[in-house]
Parts: structure tokens; C-alpha cells; sequence
């Protein structure tokens, strides 16, 4: 908590009453009223880097925007390309299950409609290997004496060709994801919007951390807040954002006693 809003041992907390805060209030309603479409209107008293960080703090959201409008843009445009595996290719998810499974565009697991869990997908390289067991099996003369796996010659020919096409199956739906995937570089596309997202963060929390002098000062640090909420997704600021309730209402307060504007 900021210091200017805990008084020391001994000292009383200055007093706040209801003419006070109506004063200060009334301030910021005639400041906010001349606000031009700048950050915010610039005051000779207020404090200069916090003037130079309002005057960037502009084009630092803008760059967000259009990096976040970019990833969407990627995001629905290959989505809606993205395939979903044959059912031969595939088996259900279920609990502790390990190895690939089926994914969406964005990396997440694919839920099924009426499904819990995201369907574990079969490799062409597995369906291969299987292939070329059947064919042994087949090419052998164990299957004259007894079955093999439990199966006998006939459901060992079903057998082949059900491998068969799920083989070409499963190659297809690798290609056709490789070959997206080769179309565009969604990490990098990701990585890019959240570094415009941290920087977004990090040019607020400097405004936040700087010491306002007049009203001026407190509509900076409020449009700052508010240019935070265009942020999509997880609008948390996990590195800076847990201090600024209290900053931005000890601001507040300061403005409320001191009556300034």
C-alpha cells in the first residue's frame, strides 16, 4: 500500500469530509470536460514525465490492437480450414491417456460434441507398423495351424485392408496439417501479440508509478487504466497490475483533500 495513504505512527489520517470530496470531484468533472482527444489536457504544473509517458501511451495500445486484431484474423481465417480427423484415425480420450491428440488450430485439444475429452489420434507411422505385422502374419503358415492374436486368415485379410485405409487416412490428415501449419507461423503470430500485450503493461505501470500533481495527472492515470481494457482474453497484468487499484485510488484521495484540479 502506498505510503502517501498510511499515515505514521502518531499521525492522524487527514480528514476527508463531504465538502472536501465534492470539491475535489467537481475538479475532476470541469478537467475531464476540457479534455481534448491528447491522453489528456496538458497542465504546466503537472508532472512532465508523466506528460511524455500520457503522449506515447497512444500509439503503445494501438500497436496491441493491431497485433490482437492481426492474430484473430489468422485465427478465423485458418480455423475454419483446419481439419478434423477421420474416426478411423482416432480413439476416445479417456483419463491418463498419453501421446498426441487431436488439436484445433490454436493448439488447444479438440472436444467432440458429447465428449469430455479430446479423441487420441493413431499415427500413420503406427498404422504402418501394423500394416507390415498383418502382411507377415499373412505371408506366414502359422495361421494353417491356429489363429494368430485370435484372429484366423480371413479376419487377418479384413484386418490388412482396414490398416490399409487408415494408413492413407491418417497420412492425408498429417499432410494436410503439415501444410497449414507451413502457411503461417501461428507461435510467432501469438508470441507478437503478447509482447505488444506486456508492453501495453509496462508503459500503464510506468504512468501509474509516477507522482501526479493536478488533475491533469489523475485523468492520465484513468485513461491509462482504460486503454488496459481493450486487452482481449485474460485481461489479468500479472507483473504490474496487482498495485494499481490502490495507486490509482490513493490519486484519488490525494486529489479529494487537496481539493486540486
Amino acid at each position: 500500500m502506498l505510503n502517501t495513504i498510511v499515515p505514521a505512527a502518531g499521525e492522524a489520517m487527514p480528514r476527508i469530509n463531504r465538502r472536501s470530496l465534492l470539491l475535489g470531484l467537481a475538479a475532476a468533472s470541469t478537467m475531464a470536460a476540457s479534455a481534448t482527444d491528447s491522453p489528456a489536457a496538458i497542465s504546466e504544473s503537472e508532472n512532465p514525465e508523466l506528460i511524455r509517458l500520457a503522449g506515447e501511451l497512444p500509439e503503445v495500445a494501438a500497436r496491441y490492437v493491431e497485433a490482437q486484431k492481426h492474430q484473430v484474423g489468422v485465427e478465423v481465417t485458418y480455423s475454419s480450414v483446419w481439419p478434423v480427423a477421420p474416426d478411423e484415425i482416432t480413439k476416445p480420450g479417456y483419463e491418463g491417456a498419453w501421446g498426441g491428440f487431436e488439436k484445433t488450430f490454436k493448439g488447444g485439444g479438440m472436444f467432440r460434441k458429447g465428449e469430455v475429452r479430446p479423441r487420441q489420434l493413431i499415427s500413420a507411422s503406427s498404422f504402418r507398423y501394423d500394416t507390415k505385422y498383418a502382411k507377415r502374419v499373412l505371408n506366414g503358415n502359422k495361421l494353417e495351424k491356429s489363429k494368430i492374436d485370435g484372429l484366423n486368415r480371413q479376419e487377418w485379410e479384413v484386418r490388412l485392408v482396414q490398416l490399409e485405409k487408415a494408413q492413407a487416412l491418417a497420412a492425408r490428415y498429417e499432410a494436410e496439417i503439415k501444410r497449414i501449419k507451413s502457411s503461417v507461423d501461428y507461435e510467432a503470430v501469438w508470441r507478437a501479440t503478447h509482447a505488444a500485450r506486456d508492453a501495453l503493461e509496462d508503459h500503464i505501470a510506468a504512468i501509474m508509478n509516477e507522482p501526479e500533481q493536478t488533475m491533469t495527472g489523475l485523468i492520465i492515470k484513468a485513461q491509462a487504466l482504460e486503454a488496459w481494457g481493450q486487452v482481449k482474453g485474460y485481461k489479468i497484468p500479472f507483473r504490474h497490475g496487482e498495485a494499481w487499484p490502490e495507486q490509482i485510488a490513493a490519486s484519488i484521495l490525494r486529489m479529494a483533500r487537496s481539493g486540486r484540479g
